[in-house]
């Protein structure tokens, strides 16, 4: 079967009051952390800066937590400014709750991963991260169909999950496992090495 991997290559910036500027800004993230002892607990923070004045903001991950509560190959990922572990952060809804900051996925730029592994559906699509990529824009995208028809194969059951109901508006996030009817024609990019960048849009 086919299967895509859908790779973000950038963290989404966020939308939050800027105390410099006075009033909403866009802060970029900067893939780094910060760690703070104070006595026996520990706070981190992901480190964010305000694309207008370089202002920072620190978007909080634990707040007064006991060292033994962080795993240490985390906490040594938040030492060193683990790339893998900064993404995770801030792509995570929670935390973007918690912390009042508005992200915009629209921003991100991703990557396709392509190859064949086993399997009994048609195509398998794994997405780590959710950023609002529309299941539609996807399959038009790397199918070479138009969204229209795509979005006429999926409202027809023509294209379908055994696992869940898929519609043009599914978001792409995790794993789904995709079939088809046999007589949809698809033109699927040659994208030699297997990848091809994008940037989203929801």
């Amino acid at each position: 079967m086919k299967q895509w991997k859908i790779q973000p290559l950038n963290p989404p910036s966020v939308t939050r009051h800027c105390s410099k500027c006075g009033k909403p800004s866009q802060f970029e993230c900067s893939g780094n952390f910060r760690v703070n002892a104070n006595g026996r607990n520990l706070d981190v923070w992901l480190i964010y800066q305000c694309a207008k004045c370089n202002t920072t903001w620190n978007m909080a991950i634990f707040s007064r937590v006991k060292p033994e509560q962080i795993e240490a190959g985390l906490y040594q990922a938040f030492l060193h400014n683990d790339r893998e572990t900064a993404m995770r952060y801030a792509f995570d809804p929670a935390i973007l709750y918690r912390n009042k900051a508005e992200a915009r996925f629209d921003e991100v730029a991703y990557r396709v991963e392509k190859s064949r592994v086993p399997g009994d559906c048609w195509l398998e699509v794994i997405a780590p991260y959710d950023f609002n990529l529309r299941l539609d824009r996807l399959l038009s995208e790397e199918l070479g169909l138009s969204r229209t028809r795509v979005k006429k194969l999926l409202e027809s059951g023509r294209i379908f999950s055994r696992e869940m109901a898929l519609t043009p508006k599914t978001k792409v996030k995790g794993t789904i496992a995709i079939e088809k009817l046999d007589d949809i024609e698809e033109n699927e990019k040659d994208l030699g090495a297997d990848e091809e960048m994008h940037k989203a849009a929801v």
